[in-house]
């Protein structure tokens, strides 16, 4: 059989691209980025000063001209997580807000929280205890302080750091855990409007370590956000990615029939939500079924 590669497009016309305008570049029919603020929501008038501040494309695109006052409140010179130095604006009512919801704002300024506890060597020591280069899988556990028992369940079954051989045993690969500890915030209307955009459920989410050094880049320039998987999707969005569905991970667990089933995750990446008795009675079997799915 011949092959015959694909014909290569020459010229390319972008969508939107008018003859009248031969001096300017060829545009979409609609803008990639939202040049219109929703007024009133505290999260998009901060993040419309952010996108205009770092791209210039959009400052003379704009329906909204941000205040002195607004610009000066929202620098980003502070580097005290404790202070409220720069915090949101004063000119916006907090009082109607959930309490949580409040501390959020009061330190969403915050990007290096202090260290309570630091192992800045524990992947290369990992590394050099397992003879392996470096960790081929890094899982990073969000979880509230007070969740111990959780926490402790995960360190004994699926979170356990070491090796992890495939089916022909020839050589492991270093798995590494490490826990998030933090707080669960709501959202209101008059911190944010409009549609989120696409994201992964935050039962987890995997990625590549080069995506995670873009997301880290690209997190300077959004604006933090209660809910940690929207903000991820937000992150995404101006990277220009967008997440991807995986059968192994069910978010919104099994079907009730197979939950007793310990082949039924045989295959799973991800399964939500088990308690910490059911997630030890679980490994234990699923330790267990060699010959038997």
């Amino acid at each position: 059989m011949s092959y015959a590669p694909p014909k290569i497009i020459i010229h390319y016309i972008a969508p939107g691209f008018s003859p009248n305008s031969s001096s300017l570049a060829s545009h979409p029919l609609s803008p990639f980025w939202n040049l219109r603020l929703e007024d009133g929501a505290i999260w998009n008038q901060l993040q419309h000063v952010w996108d205009r501040q770092h791209n210039p494309i959009l400052r003379k695109n704009t329906t909204w001209k941000p205040s002195a006052q607004l610009l000066t409140e929202t620098e980003d010179a502070c580097s005290d997580c404790m202070s409220d130095a720069c915090s949101v604006p004063h000119k916006h009512d907090l009082n109607s807000l959930p309490e949580q919801m409040r501390a959020f704002i009061r330190s969403m300024h915050c990007r290096e929280y202090p260290t309570l506890i630091n192992q800045p060597d524990m992947c290369r020591r990992g590394a050099e205890i397992y003879g392996v280069d470096s960790p081929m899988l890094l899982m990073a556990i969000k979880s509230q302080v007070g969740n111990f028992e959780n926490r402790q369940a995960i360190r004994e079954t699926w979170g356990r750091s070491g090796l992890v051989f495939g089916d022909t045993h020839k050589k492991g690969e270093l798995v590494q855990t490490v826990f998030l500890l933090g707080r669960q915030d709501s959202s209101t209307e008059s911190f944010y409007k409009g549609v989120y955009p696409p994201y992964a459920g935050g039962g987890g989410v995997v990625y590549s370590s080069s995506v995670a050094l873009r997301l880290k880049e690209v997190s300077k320039r959004v604006r933090l956000f209660p809910i940690d998987d929207v903000y991820l999707g937000m992150c995404l969005q101006r990277l220009g990615l967008s997440p991807s569905h995986h059968p192994g991970f069910l978010t919104f667990d099994l079907p009730v029939t197979d939950r007793g089933n310990p082949c039924a995750y045989r295959s799973l990446m991800l399964v939500h939500r088990r308690t910490p008795n059911e997630m030890l009675t679980l490994w234990k079997q699923l330790q267990n079924l060699a010959g038997q799915c």
